[in-house]
């Protein structure tokens, strides 16, 4: 009987065990993990993997009105195939532009764009991650639109050529950013054999010249590229929604459970970065900024498990320190260094490389070998000291506060953070694995200190001295120069040992010591009995000298045990002149300076300290744990009102003000030619230009003097937010007037500063053309300005609708369709009572005339665009307008600046919010189109219009040209007339660029092209002659009405 059963037996344990693998297995893989996460109960979470393998978090918020999701797949520029670098790239701008279920390319950006919801994509080294965000009563439909990315996407034919153009203008701007620049000197140095060396971005000659030239069918490799690697056991998920968990997981499995699983296991990268020959060894980047900068680079093999012991925020702590001792304090003594800064720069899923940064004095560039020591030795003491446990387990603390206290990220940054966690971290840690330390690894710390060797360092320096040594060209795409040489022997010794053993270490040097700003008490403080809850800020205070103002909220319902102060210090001297404002920038820069240790250890301690000069005097904001809060501000005050001016703070902030004038010149484009506009509208605007030459003529008895003039007359708004009590607020207040306010006197009963805003000429289109700052972009932008009329809630609420309406349109047409810039705005400009709306177009291949003949053409096609938008869409927008509104402000912090903006606002509307809901309800489409025809179309009566043109050198010739026709040197402006299509001027410009746009019967929302004739424009030749042909807004004489009382009455 035995004998015979066995068999049978054997044959029911095969069944029940194929039974098992082919049901119980998917059931397993959907059991739930148990993840950590904060205690404060907000959010639920559930971690679960679905049948085709693709993991996911759901996480219930049951009071957002912003709901958000995020997916990440293991694929990056690392798996991008050798012949068609930046595929990888390539293939995620693709994703958007339309599905075999949502053709249309635009559907995505117009569906997120009515729902009141924004979206973005970025390719990293090892993977790729999507994320978007939409009102919450939306989310289900934008799961499947977003879903349909990774399941039916089109890869449109029609839409490849016009994205490869997109991505090479990406590439072109990276060419002028620092970091991107600093980044491909690393991969010209590095390991060829590694993907790393990679070119990751892409351009023109990658993905169109050269595969058209070897016969590469670009558009099928990615076809390919995008089978292999979009995987479904590749994806990791993340959802946040108003649903309960249970919902949340139906929909994901819904949408994303028929995600195909190719099972392909996720690529893992072995070898080095870097080589030995490129280790221990200087390095010059050239400079296009006049900053400089030393930074060193150590690479070692920390692979993602080093999450657990956070070994490298713990070397980070310990050289970034600010205190006695540090390498910063060391440096600063000899007036060699201003930052620094420490930490993983670069990571990958085996490596990562660890960076000391330091910013420069001018000094300071001449001892770069000095420097490269002292850093050294002081990692020799490091090394020697070992595993410090008291400093490990105060890092543990906070780290451990600032999880379980954390302030809600907004939805879709927050869902991207965790969706690419899933790919970092154990699935129980995906949550708290970048805040907490799990377990100490005092093996893993010894590997690493041992990786800060001379012989594993890069150093690389950058400054316009260095530009000598750069004899080397970049290779690939990078357009780099730089050069190499070898680290004397001197350096290479310090911290190996040498025949004589150990150097020993300076006297100067330590570690750091304990930080008095980390809180100990957690309690919530509820709100006494005997008192009334306030559902806004309100005066609980007046100085009876007429010096200060206190207003007071306590509140509790964030369940977080932080406070907010917001000071702020206002004097009519502050920025009445220019030269004033160049002294204000000048104080509160050496007031930053004399705080950075106090700044450092309160960041270290979670509290952030944010001092910021203003067009009235100077604003102090300091956040964070209630129970240090008052110790901080005591410090921070303490050094505004009692600041040390000699000839060393004279020297020094003079090279640092000229250094951030300078480096402004080179700001984004679009940044700088928005400053213009806003500076030729306003009568008392000044920008950098205008403070650059006044350096020199500041001495430090000027200094002085206006310290003493801004510091003896002024008044101060404050606002105590959070969990304080009344009394314990005030009483930190009147401490903080007594030390501070005893010497101030009150400001005399007069209007306060204001900011004006100067109404533009009726119907005449006005031009100011000038040349980029930046001589080095390729970039020209143009700005066109149209003013609205007085900013009031009416006319606010349609501008906010009409450039909800229009944006992807505009950005389709002007970006996606016509290629003409890599950025392309359509924004709300409030500024001085004025509502403005503003188009922004910046790029390198098309003339700046015919992107503002291109803007005006698309404009005009805005009529039957808006003529024939959906009713429903429509109404979509208006909710989703009024549920932004409804919302309550996410954490603690946002709340304080919210109703710190109302204070701002004299007098103080605290219905705001919900009279903007009622009057939302009351708009409809014809209010839209009729403050279009009105005041916005290129044909309404009240349209008042300012276009502002910064000019690359590729195109300065054609406006060098343009504006030198007339005779009249004295003349204040000069009219032309251009055709609409394209100048004839511009057409012969040097750069070659032709008038065609870009057709291809693409399959996105296109404005058709009723080809106005021609623009009629006022070239600005005089600034000043310009202001003084125009009146002052109405606005402003409303504004001065309603706030000529004294700031304190």
């Amino acid at each position: 009987v035995i004998i015979f059963s066995v068999p049978v037996v054997l044959n029911w344990f095969v069944e029940w065990l194929c039974s098992f693998f082919l049901f119980a297995k998917p059931l397993a893989r959907m059991a739930e993990v148990q993840l950590v996460v904060p205690a404060d109960g907000k959010r639920s979470y559930e971690y679960f993997t679905l049948p085709n393998q693709l993991q996911v978090v759901t996480i219930s918020e049951p009071t957002a009105s912003i709901s958000a999701a995020s997916l990440d797949v293991s694929v990056g520029s690392f798996s991008d195939p050798p012949d068609l670098p930046g595929l990888t790239h390539f293939t995620e701008h693709m994703l958007f532009l339309g599905t075999e279920e949502f053709p249309e390319e635009s559907s995505f950006d117009n569906f997120r764009t009515q729902c009141g919801g924004r979206s973005n994509a970025r390719t990293s080294m090892e993977s790729t991650n999507y994320h978007f965000e939409v009102s919450s009563d939306h989310l289900r439909e934008a799961l499947h639109r977003f879903s349909s990315f990774f399941r039916c996407p089109l890869f449109s034919p029609s839409a490849v050529d016009r994205e490869i153009h997109t991505i090479d203008s990406e590439h072109n701007r990276n060419l002028q950013d620092h970091g991107s620049r600093m980044l491909q000197l690393l991969r010209d140095v590095s390991n060829p054999q590694f993907p790393f060396s990679k070119f990751p971005t892409g351009n023109l000659e990658t993905l169109k010249e050269i595969p058209e030239r070897r016969g590469i069918d670009v558009r099928q490799r990615m076809l390919e590229h995008y089978h292999e690697h979009y995987s479904a056991n590749r994806m990791r998920l993340a959802v946040l929604g108003k649903e309960s968990n249970a919902e949340l997981r139906s929909w994901a499995e819904e949408y994303f459970g028929a995600l195909r699983n190719e099972g392909r296991p996720r690529p893992f990268y072995e070898g080095k970065p870097f080589i030995e020959e490129n280790l221990g060894v200087l390095c010059s980047l050239f400079s296009m900024l006049p900053t400089k900068s030393l930074t060193l680079l150590f690479p070692m093999p920390a692979g993602i498990e080093e999450y657990r012991s956070k070994v490298l925020s713990y070397l980070s702590h310990l050289i970034a320190h600010e205190s006695d001792g540090s390498i910063l304090q060391v440096l600063k003594a000899r007036r060699w260094a201003e930052r620094l800064l420490a930490g993983c720069s670069i990571r990958g899923s085996t490596w990562a490389v660890f960076e000391i940064a330091i910013d420069l004095t001018a000094e300071g560039v001449g001892h770069v070998e000095d420097i490269v020591a002292i850093c050294m030795e002081y990692i020799e003491v490091m090394r020697q000291a070992g595993l410090q446990e008291e400093i490990y387990e105060e890092l543990a603390c906070t780290a451990e506060m600032q999880f379980q206290f954390v302030e809600p990220r907004f939805s879709m940054e927050y869902v991207s953070q965790i969706a690419a966690s899933m790919n970092l971290f154990a699935p129980e840690h995906c949550v708290a694995g970048q805040y907490l330390y799990f377990q100490r690894d005092a093996e893993l710390l010894q590997h690493c200190m041992e990786c800060l060797r001379p012989s594993n360092l890069l150093v690389v320096g950058s400054a316009i001295e260095f530009n000598g040594l750069c004899d080397r060209a970049g290779t690939g795409y990078s357009q780099v120069r730089y050069g190499l040489a070898k680290l004397p022997a001197a350096v290479l010794l310090h911290g190996c040992g040498g025949p004589s053993g150990p150097r020993p270490v300076q006297s100067e040097l330590c570690l750091p010591r304990r930080n008095p700003f980390v809180a100990t008490d957690f309690s919530m403080k509820p709100t006494p009995a005997n008192s009334v809850a306030s559902t806004h800020p309100r005066v609980v205070y007046e100085s009876p000298r007429g010096v200060l103002r206190m207003w007071f909220q306590h509140s509790v319902q964030h369940n977080k045990p932080k406070a907010v102060l917001k000071w702020k210090f206002m004097s009519p001297v502050a920025h009445a002149t220019p030269r004033q404002r160049l002294l204000n920038r000048m104080y509160v820069l050496g007031a930053v300076g004399a705080l950075r240790e106090t700044t450092y250890l309160a960041t270290m301690a979670q509290l952030e300290l944010q001092i910021c000069p203003t067009t009235d005097g100077v604003t102090v904001s300091v956040r964070g744990f209630s129970h240090k809060l008052g110790c901080l501000a005591k410090r921070v005050l303490w050094e505004l009102f009692h600041p040390t001016v000699d000839e060393d703070f004279h020297s020094r902030m003079r090279e640092q003000i000229r250094r951030q004038l300078e480096c402004s010149r080179k700001d984004l484009a679009c940044r700088l030619a928005l400053a213009r506009t806003l500076k030729i509208c306003s009568p008392s605007g000044w920008d950098d230009d205008d403070l650059l030459p006044l350096i020199d003529g500041v001495g430090v008895e000027d200094i002085r003097q206006y310290l003493c003039s801004l510091l003896s007359e002024g008044f101060v708004e404050c606002f105590v937010h959070g969990n304080m009590l009344e009394q314990e607020a005030r009483e930190m207040v009147l401490e903080l007037e007594t030390a501070f306010l005893g010497n101030l006197r009150p400001l005399p009963a007069v209007r306060a500063p204001q900011q004006l805003m100067l109404q533009l000429p009726l119907e005449k289109l006005h031009v100011k053309a000038c040349p980029q700052p930046n001589p080095e972009s390729t970039d020209s932008v143009v700005v066109l300005f149209m003013q609205v009329g007085t900013s009031d809630m009416r006319r606010n609420l349609l501008c906010e609708l009409f450039v909800s309406m229009v944006e992807s349109a505009m950005f389709a047409q002007l970006r996606t369709v016509e290629q003409l810039g890599y950025v392309v705005l359509t924004m709300p400009v409030v500024e001085g009572g004025v509502h403005s709306i503003a188009v922004v177009v910046q790029g390198s291949s098309s003339p700046p005339l015919h992107m503002l003949s291109r803007i005006y053409t698309a404009l005009d096609a805005l009529q039957p665009f808006l003529e024939g938008y959906p009713e429903e869409a429509f109404q979509r927008l208006v909710r989703a307008k009024a549920m932004e509104r409804a919302e309550r402000p996410p954490t603690l912090f946002a709340e304080a600046d919210m109703h710190w903006q109302e204070i701002q606002q004299r007098p103080c509307n605290w219905e705001r919010g919900e009279q903007e809901i009622a009057m939302l309800s009351s708009l409809t489409k014809v209010d839209v189109l009729r403050l279009w025809g009105t005041a916005l179309s290129n044909a309404a009566p009240e349209r008042r219009r300012l276009a502002t043109i910064l000019y690359s050198a590729a195109h300065s010739q054609a406006f060098e040209g343009l504006l030198g026709k007339t005779d009249d040197q004295s003349a204040q402006s000069y009219a032309v007339v251009v055709p609409m299509e394209l100048s004839a001027l511009e057409k012969t410009s040097p750069t070659g660029a032709t008038a065609e746009r870009v057709s291809g019967g693409a399959e996105t929302t296109q404005l058709s092209d009723p080809q106005v004739p021609q623009l009629d424009l006022h070239f600005i030749l005089d600034e000043v002659h310009f202001h003084r042909t125009l009146s002052r807004h109405p606005s402003a004489d409303a504004g001065a009405d309603a706030s000529a009382e004294a700031p304190a009455a």
